[in-house]
């Protein structure tokens, strides 16, 4: 349990990053590497995706006022733990916290999800939503609103 626990925090606290352009950390990307590392020690994982606003983010308005994509899509991880799926999430990284609802992981019981879902997809669809997120989300209309994001995010940070 100890080296599940290791990992999640490794994963989460790579600083969080969502870019059009560039390579990132975003909420797919961290869950690439943590679900890759888990399924190295034997554990099930499973992609799940859910819809949300970024509205409903502590995010400030001088962001928000950028056109994104609105309802946005948020991937998390469910892990197989004695035959119970779990939900994970490692999104937000620990130095964004108070401001963002960053997780902490016992190892074996489910957390928050790092967003508030409008709606978490079933798991079949997840998977297939997964695989047009980056048509719908890594447009050239959303750069302007990544760039501030990102700038925020690490004034969060610093602060």
């Amino acid at each position: 349990m100890n080296q599940r626990i290791y990992y999640f925090e490794v994963v989460r606290d790579i600083p969080y990053s969502l870019w059009n352009n560039k390579p990132d950390y975003n909420c797919v990307v961290k869950n690439d590497i943590l679900m890759n590392l888990f399924e190295n020690m034997g554990l099930e994982c499973r992609r799940r995706v859910c819809i949300f606003h970024w509205e409903d983010l502590p995010i400030p308005d001088y962001v928000l006022k950028h056109p994104h994509s609105d309802p946005s899509y948020h991937e998390f991880l469910e892990v197989n733990i004695d035959d119970s799926f779990i939900r994970v999430d490692p999104s937000w990284d620990a130095l964004l916290a108070p401001k963002f609802p960053v997780n902490r992981w016992d190892g074996e019981s489910n957390m928050d999800i790092a967003v508030d879902p409008i709606e978490i997809l079933p798991v079949e669809d997840s998977q297939r939503v997964r695989d047009k997120i980056s048509e719908n989300e890594y447009t050239d209309t959303n750069d302007k609103f990544y760039f501030e994001l990102n700038r925020y995010l690490n004034k969060v940070r610093r602060a």
